[in-house]
Order: C-alpha cells, then sequence, then structure tokens
C-alpha cells in the first residue's frame, strides 16, 4: 500500500480582487500550509474548488508556504464576482 505525501491544509487570505473576462482573480497571501488544484474551500456553506494558481505569471499544480507568506493568485470554480469581493480579508482554509 503506497503512503501519501501529507499535505497541510492552506491558509489563505485574499487582499484584492481583479476581474479578468468576467472571472474572478483572487489575489492574496498564503500564510501557511500547501494549496493544490483541486483543494477546495467552504464560503458562507458552499464548496469552490481551486482551478488555478498562480505566482510570479507561473501556473502551478502546487504551492508550499514553507513557513513564509506567499503572493498568490487564485482561480475559484463557480466563483462569481460578487462573492470573490466578499472574501477580501477573510481567513480561506483548503483542504
Amino acid at each position: 500500500m503506497a503512503s501519501k505525501i501529507p499535505v497541510i491544509p492552506g491558509l489563505f487570505i485574499p487582499q484584492t480582487i481583479f476581474v479578468v473576462n468576467n472571472q474572478p482573480i483572487i489575489m492574496g497571501v498564503l500564510k501557511k500550509g500547501d494549496m493544490a488544484l483541486t483543494m477546495t474551500t467552504s464560503i458562507d456553506a458552499k464548496s469552490y474548488k481551486l482551478t488555478d494558481i498562480q505566482v510570479l505569471n507561473q501556473h502551478l499544480k502546487l504551492v508550499k508556504s514553507e513557513d513564509k507568506e506567499i503572493m498568490v493568485g487564485i482561480i475559484l470554480s463557480n466563483m462569481t464576482v460578487e462573492n470573490a469581493q466578499k472574501t477580501v480579508n477573510r481567513e480561506l482554509i483548503f483542504k
């Protein structure tokens, strides 16, 4: 039986929202833990899947904080601009 590499839930703090082609891009800081494509977060009792991660204009599948804060841009599945704006300065946990 293969062992899984543990993934530490990511603590992400959204700081600003950009909209490109009606798609909100949430910019914020990964305070601790990991964020990987397909991880999810809950906002107002609704679950959203992480569909894109960008750091320094590079699309990544995984980002780890490694005990330092990292500025990250993310896209969440089915996220409206209005709901994205509600996330600013809230703690989002990605599991």
